[in-house]
């Protein structure tokens, strides 16, 4: 995986963002950013290395997760000592390859078997509810190719399968669930979360522009 930091100014809090899949830090770069803090965004998840030294000496961090930056998230931080303050997953489980938890496991493998050009401009429509969140999208595509985002399904995958964390807890403290979510089915999302004690349900898509400024923001 890959970090980027859109804004490094030595402030004493970090804003953390793990990307979606298919998404880097150019989609967030058109986003109302909060100015209180210095901005990192994680994605490109072939592989599960991310170097936390950078981390350490922020004396405040909030952690935003998103679809299956919510699993990576939880996999790479869920032991380390980092100064959370806040972490929220935004439509996506900790079992992200799941029948009854997560995306069902045909779905998925359909996905990354027969993913081509064509087949990722459907999945960008249906993360989006209207026309404005799709333009977004398109617009501040990552530069990887069709490959690379397939190694990365492939690589969620098998790591998901290699972890333990279906019912060992996860390092999050508020769940955000999409009602019209398109990616991960709402009611296996309310299943895999079922007693957390902040799970709120929005009726969003799975991507919501303004959900996730306001989720930035800490509302």
């Amino acid at each position: 995986m890959r970090h980027y930091f859109l804004r490094k100014k030595n402030s004493p809090c970090l804003l953390l963002l793990f990307s979606g899949w298919a998404t880097d830090e150019r989609l967030y770069a058109n986003f109302h950013l909060p100015d209180d803090c210095d901005i990192c965004v994680v994605s490109d998840y072939v592989d599960s290395y991310l170097d936390l030294d950078g981390f350490r000496s922020y004396r405040s961090i909030r952690l935003l997760a998103w679809s299956l930056g919510v699993f990576m998230a939880d996999a790479v931080l869920r032991d380390e000592r980092l100064p959370l303050v806040s972490a929220v997953a935004l439509n996506g489980t900790i079992s992200p390859v799941h029948d009854e938890m997560g995306i069902p496991k045909d779905i998925y493998e359909g996905t990354s078997g027969n993913l081509s050009e064509a087949s990722l401009s459907k999945f960008y429509r249906r993360m989006c509810g209207d026309a404005d969140s799709l333009d977004l999208l398109l617009s501040s595509r990552p530069d990887l190719s069709v490959a690379r985002l397939r190694l990365a399904l492939d690589f969620v995958e098998k790591l998901a399968a290699e972890s333990p964390f279906l019912s060992s807890g996860s390092v999050f403290k508020k769940v955000v669930v999409g009602t019209k979510d398109r990616i991960f089915p709402p009611s296996n999302m309310i299943r895999a979360w079922q007693g957390f004690s902040e799970l709120l349900l929005i009726d969003v898509p799975h991507f919501d522009s303004n959900l996730m400024e306001n989720l930035m923001y800490g509302e």
